[in-house]
């Protein structure tokens, strides 16, 4: 049985005081130090090409691409279909990108005044402090910084859970250049003014947020039980990729057709003597000596072909850096035709990446729904009731859909259970699925044609 407890403490602040969990986070410093490097390098204007954001955008539209999620049951079932529909699946793409570049985001219910948001928390901004023997975390505070009257606050927002009592705290301190001092009242910040400071709740399992990890071996903290970013494996090339593109640009810049004129040709100032050229970039001056040409024309030649083949090396290797299919990103003019198939066998590379991603956004919205459900029966959001989900991908990206049905028909005429076709192909479950093929049995008799269909 759930049971909600909240309390506002005392409005004067309390003195400061420094807890164990400030000093004990399972993010090493090393892990900090590289996920600030990671989202640095994610919103640098000094990234000319941006491909964090492109390769990690790729990413999530082949994660989402096919996306359904179906809860089914009663009016429960039907109020988490409604979060999932307005607050959820829009925002998929935004999560996969976090994930990819934080190596986790956290999806986080919040509820104010009976309504229900999700907040996205990026690896910079969540700290778990403990797990249990499979992996759950079991106590953990996010972060949350604002700016007022020219002062930086930080809030804490701690979650613990144990012995079935999930307790969450919040907390405001002042922040001095990422240092936090005095804690202050929540009220400084208008948008923490109505938040409580401890909210006791009995009865719950399960943390109220849903962690999305990026799948893979944490190689550079390999005792941290954090997971670790697309593009650990890569930063060197990423830099590498953008010094060569810069020198390639800058090519074509110093490369463009000048003209060599000579000295005597150009006007001076009558002051200082130097010479004076509206476009200067695009001539060369040289002392020629009063010689019978005194204009030439100068057209270097400009190195395309051997810049095009360093950049297509270096995105080489950052496909096989990221798991993506070789082609994904460099540019081949040369890249024959490709039948569905080929296309099919020579994407193998990037489909089980995408594969490992889905697996992990699947386990992640399952926990976000357990939450939500918990969080609707603490705060009396919808009747209390059973619900089944179903979430689906789909492969299309990387099969033939007309290939796995007929295959899938094929099956159903050999004997195979016509359930299963309808379920795939309408992305319901089984028990669903029959329905459909009672109200087809239906149809037929009534229609004097009785079905000879396979027995359900």
């Amino acid at each position: 049985m759930f049971n909600l407890k909240q309390k506002r403490l005392a409005q004067k602040p309390p003195k400061l005081t420094i807890k164990p969990y400030f000093l004990q986070p399972q993010v090493s410093n090393t892990m900090r130090e590289q996920i600030k490097m990671w989202f640095t390098r994610f919103c640098s204007e000094e990234d000319s090409l941006h491909l964090m954001a492109v390769v990690s955008a790729h990413i999530a539209h082949l994660t989402n691409a096919e996306l359904q999620v179906a809860v089914q049951g009663g009016e429960r079932a039907q109020y988490l279909q409604a979060i999932l529909q307005r607050q959820v699946l829009p925002r998929m793409h935004e999560a996969v990108q976090l994930m990819c570049i934080g190596g986790q985001v956290v999806l986080k219910p919040v509820v104010q005044n009976k309504q229900v948001g999700i907040e996205l928390v990026s690896a910079e901004r969540f700290f778990p402090l403990a797990y249990d023997v499979t992996g759950m975390v079991t106590d953990a505070f996010f972060t949350d910084t604002r700016e007022t009257n020219g002062i930086c606050y930080t809030r804490l927002e701690r979650h613990t859970l144990q012995n079935n009592e999930y307790v969450v705290t919040n907390e405001a301190f002042v922040n001095s250049g990422g240092v936090l001092g005095a804690r202050v009242n929540l009220s400084v910040v208008d948008d923490w003014g109505q938040l409580q400071e401890e909210t006791v709740m009995q009865g719950i399992l399960r943390p109220l947020f849903g962690c999305f990890r990026m799948p893979g071996v944490n190689h550079i903290d390999p005792a941290s039980p954090l997971p670790v970013s697309l593009f650990a494996r890569c930063m060197d090339t990423l830099d590498g990729i953008d010094k060569l593109y810069e020198d390639y640009l800058w090519e074509f810049k110093s490369g463009k057709r000048k003209k060599i004129v000579d000295e005597l040709c150009v006007r001076r100032d009558l002051k200082t003597g130097k010479i004076m050229l509206e476009d200067a970039d695009e001539y060369i001056k040289l002392n020629l000596q009063g010689q019978e040409q005194m204009f030439t024309d100068y057209t270097p030649h400009i190195r395309q072909e051997e810049y095009q083949n360093g950049l297509n090396q270096l995105l080489r290797l950052l496909e096989m850096q990221v798991g993506v299919s070789s082609g994904t990103f460099s540019f081949d003019t040369a890249r024959r035709a490709l039948t569905a198939t080929q296309v099919i066998s020579e994407d193998r590379t990037t489909y089980y990446t995408i594969t490992d991603i889905q697996r992990a956004a699947g386990a992640a919205i399952e926990e976000l729904l357990q939450a939500l459900d918990a969080l609707a029966t603490l705060y009396h959001l919808a009747p209390v009731g059973e619900y089944k989900a179903s979430i689906q991908f789909g492969d299309s990206v990387f099969e033939d859909t007309q290939s796995e049905f007929d295959r899938l028909k094929a099956m159903v005429e050999m004997g195979m259970r016509p359930q299963k076709l309808l379920a795939w192909y309408f992305n319901v479950d089984e028990e669903t699925a029959k329905g459909y093929l009672t109200d087809l049995h239906t149809d037929d008799t009534n229609a004097g044609h009785p079905s000879q269909g396979q027995p359900v």
